[in-house]
């Protein structure tokens, strides 16, 4: 067995459902290559093995553009929504989405083009 057979199996029979990826790779990400890198592998390699990825500390729109252009579906931090009460969430929601299109529209060639 090649060592990328036995890192592979090894992946796929872990007991997890969900995998996060640290804020440390998410915070520089959009300015450090490596980050960028290792984000969007954590991202292909879940999804190649049909597990749920969360990304931590998206401080920013454009981290959570960047994430949802990678298929990054999941992610918590400041730069989705500060804490608040359950009744406000839908709200919230829906205005994060609304930016987030506005924002699609305007970073889509870039992303498209380093990424």
């Amino acid at each position: 067995m090649s060592t990328e057979e036995a890192v592979s199996e090894g992946y796929r029979c872990l007991p997890v459902d969900l995998l996060k990826i640290d804020q440390c790779f998410v915070r520089d990400m959009l300015e450090d290559h490596g980050d960028m890198a290792i984000v969007e592998s954590v991202v292909r390699l879940s999804q190649a093995f049909n597990r749920t990825v969360i990304a931590e500390g998206i401080e920013t729109l454009e981290h959570t553009a960047v994430l949802t252009w990678l298929g990054c579906r999941r992610g918590q931090g400041l730069g989705i929504a500060r804490p608040m009460p359950a009744d406000e969430l839908h709200a919230a929601g829906e205005l994060l989405l609304a930016k987030m299109a506005e924002l699609f529209r305007r970073l889509r060639p870039e992303i498209g083009s380093d990424y």
